[in-house]
């Protein structure tokens, strides 16, 4: 069985053969099984996908009512699931009308159509038909589905030697869903589009049954309303066509679907000539309406040359895709949704040739995000103006990362390289109450792709700038027929340095990253399903690149040389560091239980684990003497349990929870210094080489945490208009702290030295209450306005860098952190075209917590010889901003986005040294403004491949990178030109992509260390990412 997901739907289809599409959709009552017949004749020639309407066969029973316009939305999205962009649909009862809705939804993907014993509309329609509707409704509450299905049967295949038919039937109809199937016939009864058909320009056949429900007559006369449409009547036949004469139809169809099936029909601007058939053989030709003026005529006659133009170059869809996203632990339009989030799902992300979660940035606002200091894949996120750039064990992110439900709990090995994923979800501002710890900037949500049912394979290989060479390859499918599917990803992304280091030939800021997961789904039953995940990512990547700010005077006294320039490459080093590698292993498993109670009830379990293990090297100084040489190992671990019940019910909807997680996480930091004599005022500054006083010191330790809290989230539909949400999270987070700072006699780190700065064990819990409350007003389909407030936490901690001789307070812990937003959003979307998202926010944060490094004095002789790195709760600020989304697709292939982003972020509180110093420090990571935007056009040639070109632009304005507030690496405004273009043969396999990244080489940095302040004269700047060029070629079957 093959699966997809829409409309916080599970839904089934089938999918069989090869060559140009065809959609088949069913009637009501019935499923895609009864189309075997159909699919065994047409998929000879062509690939044919029969999908169960919602509520139907295999596909998620529905509670809720709906339109027909929502079964159109249910077949456009498994087309696009299955990426095919163009094809022709045949639609049965209730699936010619989904058919006749989908000619208006999916004008140019729709090729041509085909109806049988259907029409455009039942609203308005006869009282004799209506009347039908409602005896239905009433046999369905008084017998039953299974004397309805009875009584239909007999009405459908009355002849002696259809029992067999009557059965099948009354089979389906007993095993479906009354509830569904109700409300399928709500949507029949208030379907209409009779007013729109004359704008449906698809080739079109209309096959009728002469002995219907409905008399020819009728379909003859809304067919002479269709520019393009022929009707052909079958003899011999009642209602259920494709049963009762197979034959006859599968012929019909052959011819019409292999003649428009080729080549995409160009919508024609006047009334085709109507044939009307009978069984097969032309019984009259009528010419409706045709060229009934010369003016008629003549305008004929100038619309010809644009149609030849038209037909090698075609328009893209205009209508705006809907992606589902799970940001409130249930699956929601994103329009939908009362909540600061942004999504890309699959096509978006190779649109924006977003390859890693930093180039996530240009397409969400308010978000900072890169790899911390002296690492590939540590991630440092800013969302808001909220987050922490300080990755040791004793600090807390401020954004959440999640691998599927798996909560990232440390920032190492996070900055995850996309690989076989569903979609990337971003929710912005402080998610307390259902995500709880450690999420009070937002959180970012990897959503990786689900195993499924029929085999599928993928294969990328991308060449590039820097010695790129990047593969991937993902697969999935069944190990055993419906019931246990597998799916297996394995990517490696390499390239060279994009620096040297001079002094010993090594690569810098280069790229070794293997990655791999897989999983298994058991469908236990239809009810139940457990699904096992591992992954495992290794980073072997060479330290990180960086740009030598200022000319440093201590390495002078070390062998009598000049010292260094400042770097005229950003990446280039001379580091002499020992080690010359950041080392990161990451790997985790999880088993997700999923299980469907009954209609309005579920739960949820996801049990975790994961470790971690990192090894890396920071070269403060950047040059070949050991004046600021630092080595750390990390080590983490973490489980986790999690328990879900959702409801879904017609006016309530809710998520309650249990959360606990059992983590530690520690390490060892060696720092190695070396200062000349002559600085520390101990020798004349004259004497060239001089002594150098050596400094061997150790961080170690380790902190567990233990976590625990309930929570709770739901919505109440009180009006059709108004909808109220409350949620609240309470929870308890236990810390214990072992921390050991002592000195050591060399750089072997084996021989204390017996000065101890630090060595103590510390405990403390916290508690907290982190409620949201939102109220939204929808009048439509097409609009959400809503207002909220919500609170986040971010756990407190203790500083492992404690240096408690000279800081005696350094062993307290630091205090958890808060923020509390105000929230008012809009979300229109316009002629399905335009689709618009803006946030008003303003956030209260408090106890903000800082890691900033500050000079010591070690042996109290007045000279900072050391620095300390503090960690303190600096005071509390006020956020307030305006956060613009956008997505227009206005037509003829073109397709524009962006989003942009104010941020106004003052202190109001900052104390140091018992002073208010708010009026002169500023926010890390909080650009005032920045923008992006994003245009692409698509052409298509007589569907033999389509070219899209993108073009992207971003730009942030001046921004403060470090904690410190360090006025020399303060970065100036710049802006990123990004550029892909993307070849699709159609009927192929393959798809190639060129793609540009920062294609002015503009310099930017990223994050640095002043350490000026502490006595060393050391600047330094991380910057971003060069021009590259990269050339992609994907194979997928």
């Amino acid at each position: 069985m093959a699966y997809f997901y829409h409309d916080n739907l599970r839904m089934h289809y089938l999918d069989q053969g090869q060559g140009s599409p065809v959609l088949l959709l069913h009637g009501l009552g019935s499923c895609a099984q009864d189309w075997l017949l159909q699919i065994e004749a047409l998929s000879e020639h062509h690939r044919v996908i029969a999908l169960d309407l919602r509520g139907h066969g295999e596909s998620e029973t529905v509670s809720r009512p709906y339109e027909m316009k929502h079964l159109a939305s249910d077949a456009m999205a498994l087309m696009k699931n299955l990426e095919l962009p163009a094809y022709q649909v045949v639609g049965f009862s209730l699936g010619g009308m989904v058919t006749f809705e989908l000619a208006l939804q999916a004008k140019t993907t729709l090729q041509a159509m085909v109806i049988i014993n259907s029409g455009p509309q039942v609203a308005g329609m006869s009282r004799s038909l209506r009347w039908q509707l409602g005896i239905r409704l009433l046999v369905i509450k008084v017998l039953g589905m299974r004397r309805l299905g009875h009584l239909i049967g007999k009405k459908l295949f009355p002849l002696e030697g259809q029992q067999a038919l009557r059965s099948r039937f009354e089979a389906r109809m007993t095993a479906m869903d009354a509830t569904s199937y109700k409300l399928a016939l709500q949507a029949i009864a208030a379907f209409s589009v009779q007013q729109h058909i004359h704008l449906m320009q698809q080739p079109t056949l209309v096959i009728s049954a002469d002995q219907d429900y409905t008399p020819v007559s009728m379909k003859a006369d809304y067919v002479q309303n269709m520019p393009n449409a022929v009707l052909e009547v079958i003899a011999d036949s009642r209602h259920a066509t494709p049963m009762d004469q197979p034959d006859k139809l599968n012929l019909i169809l052959s011819q019409f679907l292999h003649t428009h099936g080729q080549e995409k029909k160009v919508p024609h601007p006047i009334n085709f000539p109507i044939k009307l058939h009978y069984n097969n053989k032309p019984e009259k030709l009528m010419n409706m309406n045709m060229c009934r003026t010369p003016l008629t005529l003549l305008a004929t006659l100038c619309i010809l040359p644009a149609v030849a133009q038209s037909s090698d170059l075609q328009q893209q869809e205009t209508s705006i895709e809907k992606i589902q996203v799970t940001a409130r632990k249930r699956s929601e339009t994103m329009q939908h949704i009362p909540l600061a989030v942004s999504a890309l799902d699959k096509t978006a992300i190779e649109r924006s040739a977003i390859n890693n979660l930093v180039d996530l940035q240009s397409q969400v606002p308010s978000l900072s995000i890169y790899a911390a200091r002296g690492t590939s894949s540590t991630a440092t996120v800013y969302i808001r103006g909220v987050g922490q750039s300080d990755p040791l064990w004793g600090a807390e992110p401020g954004v959440g990362i999640y691998l599927d439900d798996v909560y990232l709990a440390r920032p190492q090995g996070a900055l995850l390289d996309l690989l076989d994923v569903e979609r990337v979800e971003v929710l912005r501002g402080p998610q307390g109450t259902l995500y709880g710890r450690n999420t009070v900037g937002g959180a970012i949500k990897y959503i990786t792709r689900r195993p499924s049912d029929e085999f599928s394979a993928k294969a990328d290989v991308a060449l590039g700038s820097y010695g790129q060479v990047d593969a991937k390859m993902a697969a999935a499918g069944s190990l055993v027929k419906n019931k246990l599917l597998a799916s297996i990803a394995v990517g490696s992304f390499n390239h060279d340095g994009f620096g040297e280091n001079l002094y010993n030939g090594s690569d810098v800021s280069d790229k070794d990253i293997l990655a791999a997961r897989t999983s298994l789904l058991w469908l236990a039953n239809d009810n139940l399903s457990l699904a096992l995940a591992l992954d495992k990512t290794r980073d072997n990547s060479n330290v990180r690149g960086a740009r030598r700010m200022l000319v440093n005077g201590f390495e002078l006294y070390f062998e009598g040389l000049p010292p260094l320039p400042i770097s005229e490459d950003r990446y280039d080093t001379n580091s002499g560091a020992k080690l010359q590698r950041n080392t990161t292993d990451t790997q985790g498993a999880s088993l997700t239980i999923d299980w469907d109670v009954n209609d309005t009830w579920s739960i949820k379990s996801v049990t975790a684990w994961r470790d971690g293990d990192t090894e890396g090297a920071i070269d403060f100084d950047l040059g070949p003497y050991p004046i600021a040489d630092v080595n750390a190992h990390y080590f983490d671990e973490q489980r986790s349990q999690e328990l879900q019940l959702n409801y879904d019910g017609a006016q309530w909807q809710a998520v309650f929870g249990l959360y606990y997680m059992q983590a530690k996480a520690g390490g060892e930091v060696h720092n190695q210094f070396g200062l000349p004599f002559a600085a520390l005022g101990l020798a004349p500054a004259t004497l060239i080489p001089g002594p150098i006083y050596y400094q061997f010191g150790a961080s170690g330790g380790q902190v567990d945490t233990d976590s625990v809290a309930l929570y709770g989230d739901g919505s109440w539909q009180f009006s059709d208009l108004w909808r109220l949400s409350l949620g609240l999270r309470a929870g308890r987070e236990s810390k214990e702290a072992e921390v050991l700072n002592q000195g050591f006699t060399d750089n072997s780190f084996t021989q204390a030295n017996g000065l101890i700065s630090a060595n103590f064990t510390n405990k403390e819990s916290w508690t907290d209450v982190s409620p949201r409350i939102s109220l939204d007003y929808q009048p439509n389909d097409d609009l959400l306005i809503y207002g909220s407030v919500a609170k986040g936490f971010k756990s407190g901690g203790f500083n492992v860098r404690a240096n408690t001789l000279q800081v005696p307070d350094s062993a307290k812990p630091y205090e958890p952190e808060s923020v509390l937003t105000y929230e008012l959003g809009f979300k229109p979307t316009l002629a399905n075209q335009l689709q618009l998202s803006m946030a008003f926010f303003l956030s209260q944060y408090k106890d903000i917590q800082l890691s900033i490094f500050t000079g010591v004095d070690s042996d109290n002789d007045g000279n900072n010889d050391g620095f300390f790195g503090d960690f303190t709760n600096a005071g509390r600020g006020r956020i307030r901003g305006v956060e613009f989304d956008y997505l227009w697709t206005p037509g003829q292939g073109w397709r524009l986005w962006g989003n942009a982003a104010y941020l106004d972020a003052q202190y109001q509180e900052y104390m140091s040294g018992g002073v208010n110093l708010a009026d002169q420090k500023e926010f890390t990571d909080v650009p005032k403004l920045a923008y992006s935007f994003n245009i692409q056009k698509l052409w298509s040639w007589n569907n033999s491949a389509e070219l899209s070109a993108t073009l992207s632009y971003q730009w942030r304005d001046e921004v403060q990178p470090v904690t410190n507030q360090s006025v020399l690496l303060k970065q100036p405004a710049f802006g990123l030109l990004n550029a892909t273009l993307l070849l699709t043969p159609q009927d192929s396999h393959w798809r190639l992509a060129l793609e540009a990244k920062n294609l002015g080489d503009v310099e930017y940095r990223t994050t640095g260390y002043d350490l000026t302040d502490s006595g060393f004269p050391i600047l330094i700047g991380y910057y971003g990412n060069p021009r590259t060029l990269t050339l992609r070629a994907t194979y997928q079957f």
